[in-house]
C-alpha cells in the first residue's frame, strides 16, 4: 500500500493518443495560476469532446493545465475529482502524466483519504493512464469495495498488477460468469506463473471468452505451457486433448509444432481437425504428406477442414 506523502511512478510510455504524442512538452509551472474562474473555463475545455474542430482547443487546454502545473492539479483534485466522468478520465490522465511525479503523488494522497468517488476516479485515471504503481491500491480496492471490484480487476490486467494476483485468484471460485471473464481476462495480462495452475482449471469452460484468456494465460509462461499441453493432449478425453493441441500449436516453441503433427495421425477426429486447424499456413515439413493426406480422410467432417486450409 502507498504511504501518505511517497509519490505513485507513472508510464509515461503507456499515456498519450497518437494526435498529442507530437505536441512540443510543456514545463509545469512555466505558466501563473489564472484564478478559479479561469481555471473552470480551462478545464471544461481540456475535458470536452475532442473531435473535428474542437481538436486544438481541448489539446490547447490540456497543454495549459499542464503548463500551470500543481496549483492547476490541486485546483482540478478538491474540486472536480469526485465527479469525473468517463470522458474527464481522458484529460485527467493527460495532465497527471504530463506534470510527473507531483500529480501522481496528489492522486496517491486522494486515493488513501478521501471519499469512494475520489478513489473510483483516481483508478480509472490510473488505468487511462498506465499509472503503473497506481495498482499499489487495487488489491484494498478489491477486498474492500464491491462496487468498485471489477473496475479494480480490469484495471490490474491494464496495469499488469502482480500484487493483485493473490487477492483476484480466490474471487474465481465465487464470481459470476461475467465476472469470471473479466477476472480471466486480467489474469492473462498480467501472466504471473502463480496463476497458471489455476487457469489450467479454466482451459475446457464452456465460456469461449474464459477459454481463450485461460489459454493465452498458459502461453505467458513457456514452459509450464509445454508441460500443461503435452498431459492435455495425452488425455483420453478429446476435449482435453484437443486443448492441449492448441496450446502446443500456439505455443511454437520447444519443438511444440512436431507434438501437433503427430496429431494428424490421432485416431479421433477432433484432435485431427483441431491440428489442421492449428497448423494451417505452418506445419512442418515432415508432416505435410500427413496434412494432405487429410483430404481424403474416411470422416466427412475432417476431409472438408482439410480442403480449407493449407500447410
Amino acid at each position: 500500500m502507498i504511504e501518505p506523502g511517497l509519490s505513485i511512478r507513472n508510464d509515461a510510455a503507456g499515456i498519450g493518443a497518437p494526435a498529442t504524442a507530437e505536441r512540443p512538452r510543456i514545463t509545469p509551472g512555466s505558466k501563473a495560476f489564472p484564478g478559479a474562474g479561469d481555471m473552470k473555463r480551462i478545464y471544461d475545455v481540456a475535458c470536452g469532446w475532442r473531435v473535428g474542430s474542437s481538436q486544438a482547443a481541448v489539446d490547447g487546454a490540456i497543454d495549459e493545465l499542464i503548463a500551470i502545473g500543481m496549483p492547476a492539479f490541486e485546483w482540478m483534485l478538491e474540486n472536480r475529482l469526485a465527479t469525473v466522468n468517463r470522458l474527464e478520465v481522458r484529460a485527467w490522465a493527460q495532465v497527471a502524466n504530463g506534470i510527473g511525479e507531483q500529480a501522481i503523488s496528489g492522486l496517491g494522497r486522494k486515493a488513501l483519504g478521501g471519499t469512494d468517488a475520489e478513489l473510483e476516479a483516481v483508478v480509472r485515471i490510473g488505468g487511462e493512464g498506465r499509472i503503473v504503481d497506481v495498482g499499489a491500491i487495487l488489491p484494498r480496492v478489491i477486498q474492500e469495495k464491491p462496487a468498485m471490484r471489477d473496475l479494480a480487476v480490469r484495471t490490474a490486467g491494464t496495469l499488469k498488477a502482480r500484487g493483485c494476483v493473490e487477492v483476484i485468484l480466490p474471487l474465481l471460485f465465487e464470481a459470476d460468469d461475467i465476472t469470471k471473464r473479466t477476472i480471466m481476462a486480467t489474469l492473462a495480462e498480467i501472466g504471473d506463473p502463480a496463476s497458471v495452475g489455476t487457469a489450467a482449471n479454466y482451459i475446457n469452460s464452456n465460456d469461449p471468452f474464459v477459454r481463450d484468456a485461460a489459454v493465452r494465460l498458459v502461453l505467458s509462461n513457456p514452459q509450464q505451457a509445454e508441460s500443461l499441453g503435452k498431459v492435455l493432449y495425452e488425455d483420453v478425453d478429446e476435449k482435453k486433448a484437443r486443448m492441449g493441441v492448441v496450446i502446443l500449436a500456439r505455443l511454437d516453441m520447444f519443438n511444440s509444432l512436431d507434438l501437433v503433427g503427430q496429431a494428424l495421425s490421432d485416431p479421433r477426429a477432433g484432435v485431427r481437425i483441431t491440428a489442421l486447424i492449428e497448423l494451417n499456413g505452418k506445419c512442418p515439413p515432415a508432416y505435410r504428406e500427413a496434412f494432405l493426406g487429410l483430404l481424403r480422410d474416411p470422416i466427412p467432417s475432417v476431409a472438408r477442414v482439410a480442403r480449407t486450409v493449407r500447410p
